[in-house]
């Protein structure tokens, strides 16, 4: 990454939003711990340096959509631990946030920062 010194940001969107998504998504289950702590520092890093208006604009997104999915099932992963497992697959960043069985969240982040979200069970 380049300095913040020489006044440009320089970060990847895709992994900024990935921050956002782990952050918000993580905060729906009893506790969520990311699987990899590295990769946590290093969504962090990216997100970090996004302007502060663009955190808002994501961040207001991706709370509508988590509101959008079912109440009832956002409430049982309100007594869930998770692990959140984040990897690449066919250019998107996905997001798992696995509890061991039950009901589940998947954020599907494409390069440009659009994103989707997949709740499951099982």
């Amino acid at each position: 990454m380049k300095s913040i010194s020489k006044g440009k940001r320089n970060y990847d969107k895709q992994m900024a939003v990935g921050y956002m998504a782990y952050m918000m998504g993580g905060s729906y289950f009893h506790r969520c711990r990311c699987k990899s702590p590295v990769e946590e520092k290093h969504l962090f890093l990216h997100y970090a340096e996004m302007p502060t208006e663009k955190q808002y604009q994501y961040e207001e997104k991706i709370l509508k959509s988590i509101e959008a999915i079912n109440p009832v099932f956002l409430q049982m992963l309100g007594s869930l631990n998770c692990e959140a497992f984040c990897y690449h697959r066919h250019g998107e960043y996905r997001i798992d946030f696995r509890t061991g069985g039950f009901e589940s969240i998947r954020f599907v982040i494409r390069n440009n920062g659009s994103f989707s979200i997949i709740p499951f069970r099982g």
